[in-house]
C-alpha cells in the first residue's frame, strides 16, 4: 500500500446562495426548509434512542446550517477503504496514488461527539442525499429519499455510517433498505497525485 491516503479530504470551495443551490439541483423542499429558518436549527433527540440492549445512536444532536451558511466541498475520496471494508476489488485505480473528486453540499453545522463534515450532504452529481464517512473513506447514498423523508427520521439516516461496522446493530436497525455505498469509480474521474 504505497502512499495511499486512507482518509477522505474535504476542501471548502464556497458558501452557497439561492441561485447556487438551484444550479446544484438542490431539492425545492430542502430549499424551503432552509430558507424559512432564520437561524441555524438545532434538533435534539432527547429520548437518547436505544435501538436495542446496548445499542444507541452515535449522534443524537444536530445543528443545521442556515441557507446562507450551506457550503460546497470537494471531497477527495480514496477507495482503499472500499477494498479493506467491503472486499471491493472492481476499482481499476485501487493500486494508484490518487482519489476521486466529488462535489457535495454540506448541510450540518454541528453534531455531538464528531466532526460535522459529511454527516448529511447533497451530492449534486447524483441528485441524492447521503453521508460521507470521512474517517473510513466511504460514501453512503440514501436511495431516492426526499428531504422530507430524511427529516422525518433524521437520526436513523445520519447514524447509518456506524451501522455498517456493527452487524448486530445493522440487523436490528434494518437500515440496509435506505442506503447503498457509492462506487465512485463508476461515477467520477480518478485524479492521480
Amino acid at each position: 500500500m504505497q502512499g495511499h491516503n486512507l482518509f477522505t479530504v474535504y476542501f471548502f470551495i464556497s458558501f452557497m446562495n439561492l441561485n447556487d443551490l438551484l444550479n446544484y439541483s438542490f431539492p425545492q423542499e430542502a430549499i424551503s426548509y432552509f430558507k424559512n429558518q432564520k437561524e441555524s436549527l438545532e434538533i435534539d433527540n432527547k429520548k437518547k434512542t436505544f435501538i436495542s440492549d446496548g445499542f444507541e445512536n452515535e449522534i443524537d444532536y444536530v445543528k443545521f446550517y442556515n441557507l446562507e451558511e450551506i457550503k460546497i466541498y470537494n471531497v477527495l475520496l480514496s477507495t482503499w477503504e472500499y477494498r479493506v471494508n467491503y472486499n471491493e476489488t472492481r476499482d481499476p485505480n485501487i493500486e494508484k496514488n490518487g482519489s476521486y473528486k466529488i462535489n457535495s453540499l454540506d448541510l450540518i453545522k454541528d453534531v455531538d461527539g464528531y466532526s460535522p463534515e459529511g454527516i448529511l450532504v447533497w451530492f449534486p452529481d447524483l441528485n441524492q442525499f447521503g453521508t460521507s464517512d470521512c474517517d473510513h473513506g466511504v460514501i453512503y447514498i440514501f436511495k431516492d429519499k426526499s428531504w422530507n423523508e430524511i427529516l422525518s427520521d433524521l437520526f436513523t439516516y445520519i447514524n447509518v455510517q456506524w451501522d455498517f461496522y456493527n452487524e448486530e446493530r445493522k440487523k436490528i436497525t434494518n437500515t440496509n433498505s435506505i442506503y447503498d455505498y457509492c462506487k465512485p469509480w463508476e461515477l467520477w474521474d480518478f485524479i492521480e497525485d
